[in-house]
């Protein structure tokens, strides 16, 4: 009796349990799986490490330039030799600004030429180089160096030029031999006609061969 009643109630549940759609309730892993999934997505994700910026660099600043040489300076003071008259320009033919005394301290500027720009109490004008003390070796220190001027070639000695001429030969008045004819080996030789060989032979002719004609 009590086993029928036993399969008579697993009979209903599973009946209950198909009729629900087989909607059962999650069992304790799938709710522990579950809790883990939400876990993991409620933790933040860590934040890469970004690296620090690099440092600006400051600007580059550029090189100062060196400073300009000059071959005499802005203003030198010089002394006035004997009287002499300030000019209103490099000129003796221009206006007279005014006279200074021997001894006249001047401040100078670099010179145009031969004349000198001064300042002499306010008053300006140009004063030539010869009437100051210092003032020749003051413009030739300013004067531009010019390069110097090259030297004219030496001239060559002429060519020596040699004739190719024998010179003649030494003659003496004694004949080695007594004459041939027909050969005009030596000057005293005779031609086939009779008549002395002379300067045709081959003894007078230049390059050509060389008989021992006389002693």
């Amino acid at each position: 009796m009590q086993k029928r009643i036993g399969w008579l109630v697993a009979a209903l549940m599973a009946l209950a349990w198909i009729s629900s759609g087989r909607n059962d309730p999650p069992g304790p892993e799938r709710l522990a799986a579950t809790v883990r999934k939400e876990r993991i997505a409620a933790v933040p994700s860590p934040a890469v490490a970004l690296p620090p910026p690099a440092p600006e660099m400051p600007p580059l600043k550029p090189a100062p330039a060196p400073p300009a040489t000059s071959k005499l300076s802005q203003t030198t003071t010089l002394y006035t030799s004997t009287k002499v008259n300030m000019r209103a320009a490099p000129s003796t033919t221009a206006a007279i600004v005014a006279t200074l005394e021997p001894g006249a301290a001047v401040s100078v500027g670099t010179p145009s030429g031969l004349w000198f720009p001064v300042t002499r109490a306010g008053k300006s004008g140009w004063i030539r180089y010869d009437f100051l003390i210092g003032g020749a070796a003051t413009v030739q220190k300013a004067a531009p160096v010019e390069p110097a001027a090259p030297s004219p070639p030496k001239p060559q000695p002429p060519t020596a030029f040699y004739s190719p001429i024998t010179p003649a030969k030494p003659r003496s008045l004694t004949p080695l031999r007594d004459p041939y004819v027909g050969t005009c080996d030596c000057p005293y030789d005779r031609k086939r006609n009779g008549a002395m060989c002379g300067g045709s032979s081959a003894y007078s002719r230049p390059g050509g061969r060389n008989p021992a004609c006389y002693l």
